[in-house]
């Protein structure tokens, strides 16, 4: 994979296709809606080879997905179709926001080089350490240099999720000046009680700003996040309660919250 940056004054680093969404859904809104240029890169998005071999889990995961989604639609190839919900999640926000899709997989696609076994194969997996044996760092090692009038949001990982942890960490690698990076707070692992104060590590080197979201943000935010429909099952009991814990979320923190670390 070789990353290009778009044309864009705010750039989201999402992992999975949602996550930018989940956790920046209302900020983004906001920024596009004063016609600020936006771009979400989604990583690890891309469909697996038709051949390969699912794990159990993987195929478990799949049958949850597929529940949970709009009946009727075609579920042959998961990826694909969390892809059409991805862009249809960012078009409910603003149909000028500038979508980007990775052609790297999921953890739950990713195999030993040398084994061919499944890497990640349990939610104890999914939240632990990197796999030694991950190929998908190769894939991210070497970016051009981040546009000057560019901010680049990166997730905290909170809840470490390999994925997560693997976009922090290759986006902290890149050597990016520091007042152009802004992390956000993963939703909902962000929600999970020292799942915070564990990605961030010492305070005293962040700063916290919160954005408050209009109601017209926030409704488009769980507007947006009601694309994912084969999402929604993962988190909630169902859509009602989808909004009703987005609302919440944002209620407690008065908006969305980006962290920064000071200048050295």
């Amino acid at each position: 994979m070789y990353l290009t940056w778009p044309k864009a004054y705010h750039i989201y680093l999402s992992p999975h296709l949602d996550d930018a969404i989940l956790s920046c859904g209302g900020l983004i809104y906001q920024q596009a809606r004063c016609g600020e240029t936006v771009a979400v890169i989604t990583i690890f998005a891309a469909s697996p080879p038709p051949d390969h071999l699912l794990s159990s889990y993987a195929q478990s995961l799949y049958e949850r997905w597929q529940t949970s989604a709009l009946p009727g639609l075609d579920f042959s190839d998961p990826a694909a179709f969390r892809r059409g919900e991805d862009r249809r999640a960012l078009a409910e926000l603003d149909p000028a926001i500038k979508v980007i899709h990775c052609d790297l997989p999921d953890c739950i696609y990713r195999t030993d080089g040398a084994t061919g076994e499944a890497l990640y194969t349990s939610d104890e997996a999914l939240f632990g350490a990197v796999h030694p044996a991950d190929p998908v760092f190769s894939g991210l090692r070497d970016v051009p240099p981040l546009p000057k009038d560019a901010t680049l949001y990166v997730p905290l990982a909170v809840g470490n999720h390999v994925d997560h942890q693997i976009v922090r960490s290759a986006a902290e690698g890149w050597g990016f000046p520091q007042p152009q990076m802004r992390y956000y707070e993963d939703y909902p692992y962000v929600t999970y009680p020292g799942a915070l104060k564990a990605a961030l590590g010492d305070l005293a080197r962040w700063h916290v700003t919160a954005y408050s979201l209009s109601e017209e943000a926030l409704t488009a935010k769980t507007h947006a996040v009601a694309k994912y429909a084969s999402q929604i099952s993962t988190f909630w009991a169902g859509e009602e309660a989808m909004i009703a814990a987005l609302r919440e979320h944002a209620q407690i923190n008065n908006g969305e919250k980006l962290w920064r670390r000071p200048p050295h």
